[in-house]
This record gives structure tokens, C-alpha cells and sequence, in this order.
């Protein structure tokens, strides 16, 4: 019970301040780290994991890790990086998100999304979604997957993983945000972003970006896209406006925000940077794995899946 209190305060925090702002995502962020379960940690950590890590998510408690070619998710307690379990899914897991119970997989070659119970990884259930389900995302009551090989993105209901539609968006979704209204669908292809409303799927908005974006994350006002010719966006989320467009190089990758900063790993330098929210100003890069994907934060560090070393490091 304690392990779904907490599980809860997290998922509650970020979905109510999505409607607030970043003022209230930020104080919620300080009260999950204020609950201290990791204070004695090492950020400088670098813990194996196995083949192709690529996905990774918070639960509360513990840290998930997707394995591409392994077939595996794997679950890390956040305090000192020890294995937890690694549990078995579908072919190629390339997505995670977290529901406030459970962990959700996509398995991107068996056109699928497997539901595992975060306390014990066992799973509850394992639902057909789209060709090439990737990336995903979490409203509060329901799961939505991006199906990239389809151009199209599904609707699952979180309480028993029933279909509840499927929609359109303009080409291949490479990653998926809720802003506590609306979901946000970065189309790779076609360098665009679009404004989905989840009560029925409707596209409320389509704005056009840089080449070759890659990830997303919501900082409670604005929106921050990775584009991997090293530049990032930020993409004011009430109306859409460009606000502005950075410099990093290094082959930005994946996106998340730590409730006063955003970071984003580079694949080409092998390292992840700190960005300030006000002017995209770099505050620390440091180096961690070859070829780093996925990224999460736990409520004071962030956690990056190293691809191509097979590993997991802790910043």
C-alpha cells in the first residue's frame, strides 16, 4: 500500500500540474523528492542492464527499463541501482509509461502493449494495438500509442486495456505528451507536432517544426522537442508559437523534464545536457554510455538508457 500511495503522488503531481503551470509542476516535483527514499544515492552511477537498453520509466519507487532486442523489461530500485527482476514480453519493447499501478510496454514487432503489475512485474494482460507500436503516453485514465508504421496513434483505457479508438495523425509518431488537457503527437517525417483532444481524438491543431525531431517533453507551459541535427525547440503549448530554437549538436535523442530543468541525451557525444527553462542556456553536461535513448527522471536524478553498452547510468 505504501508503494501505491507513492506511485500515486507522483502520476497525481505531474497530471495536475500539467493544467497549472510550471509553477506547480516544479513544487510538486519538490515534494516528491522530499519523500527521500534514494537521499544517500549515487548520481555517478553506471549499472549494467541487458541487450539494447532503450526505454526507461519511473514508478514511484523503482526504475524500468525496456531492452530491444532482449524481449525483456528489467526493474531497478532507485536508491542503490540493485536488479529488482526482469520479466519477459513482447518482441522488441521499444515504449514505457507508468498508470499509477501498473508499467506498459510496447512491442514494436508484435504490434502489441503488454500490461505488467509495477509491485510484482507479473503481467495483467497483453493488448493488439497498430503496426509498430513505439512511443506512449498516459491522460489520467487512458494509455495512447503511437503506431509508427501506421501513421496512426490508439486509445486504450488504462483500468482493462479495452480499445477505444484509433486516429489519424499526419505521419509516423515518434513520441507522445500529455499536457493535462491535450496530447501532443511529434509526426517525425513530416517535422511537425500535433494537438490531439483525448476526449474523442480530434486533431485541434497541427504546427510544423525543424527536420528530423526525435523526442518531446512538457515542461507545464511549454512544449521542448529534440531535432537530431542538434538543435532543440521550444514550443509554447497553450497556441503552439515557436518561442525559440537551440543549439546543442551532439544528436539530440530523447527528452525530460526534472520539474526546473530539461534534459536531453546526445547520441553523438554520448552524454546528457541541462538545459534552463528561460533561455535554453546549457547549466551541466556530463558524460555517461555509449549511444544513450531513453530518459527519466525519479524526483532528484535522472536515469538514461545507454544503447549500445548496455547499460544504465545515473545522473
Amino acid at each position: 500500500m505504501k508503494r501505491l500511495l507513492r506511485a500515486t503522488v507522483v502520476v497525481m503531481g505531474v497530471l495536475l500540474a500539467g493544467g497549472l503551470g510550471a509553477q506547480a509542476l516544479l513544487a510538486d516535483s519538490q515534494r516528491i523528492a522530499t519523500l527521500r527514499w534514494y537521499e544517500s544515492a549515487n548520481s555517478g552511477m553506471n549499472v549494467p542492464t541487458g541487450s539494447d537498453p532503450c526505454a526507461v520509466a519511473f514508478d514511484g519507487q523503482c526504475i524500468w527499463v525496456a531492452h530491444n532486442f532482449g524481449n525483456t523489461v528489467m526493474k531497478f530500485r532507485a536508491s542503490d541501482g540493485a536488479v529488482l527482476g526482469t520479466y519477459p514480453v513482447g518482441r522488441q519493447p521499444r515504449g514505457l509509461v507508468f498508470d499509477g499501478l501498473s508499467i506498459w510496454v510496447s512491442n514494436m514487432m508484435d504490434d502489441t502493449v503488454t500490461r505488467l503489475w509495477a509491485r510484482t512485474g507479473s503481467v495483467i494482460g497483453t493488448y493488439p494495438v497498430g503496426h509498430y507500436p513505439s512511443q506512449m503516453a498516459f491522460d489520467g485514465n487512458n494509455i495512447w500509442v503511437g503506431d509508427n508504421g501506421s501513421s496512426k496513434i490508439t486509445k486504450l483505457r488504462a483500468s482493462d486495456g479495452a480499445n477505444l479508438g484509433t486516429f489519424s495523425v499526419t505521419c509516423n509518431p515518434m513520441a507522445l505528451v500529455f499536457d493535462g488537457r491535450d496530447l501532443w503527437v511529434l509526426s517525425g517525417s513530416c517535422s511537425s507536432v500535433e494537438r490531439i483532444r483525448t476526449s474523442d481524438g480530434t486533431r485541434i491543431g497541427h504546427y510544423p517544426i525543424d527536420p528530423s525531431p526525435w523526442g518531446m517533453a512538457f515542461d507545464g507551459e511549454n512544449l521542448w522537442i529534440a531535432h537530431s541535427g542538434g538543435t532543440v525547440t521550444k514550443l509554447r503549448a497553450r497556441d503552439g508559437v515557436r518561442l525559440a530554437t537551440y543549439t546543442i549538436g551532439g544528436n539530440p535523442r530523447c527528452v525530460v523534464f526534472d520539474g526546473s530543468a530539461v534534459w536531453i541525451t546526445k547520441g553523438a557525444t554520448n552524454s546528457v545536457v541541462k538545459l534552463r527553462l528561460q533561455d535554453g542556456a546549457v547549466l551541466a553536461e556530463s558524460a555517461v554510455g555509449a549511444g544513450p535513448l531513453g530518459i527519466a527522471f525519479d524526483g532528484s536524478f535522472v536515469w538514461i538508457a545507454n544503447s549500445n553498452s548496455n547499460t544504465l547510468s545515473k545522473r
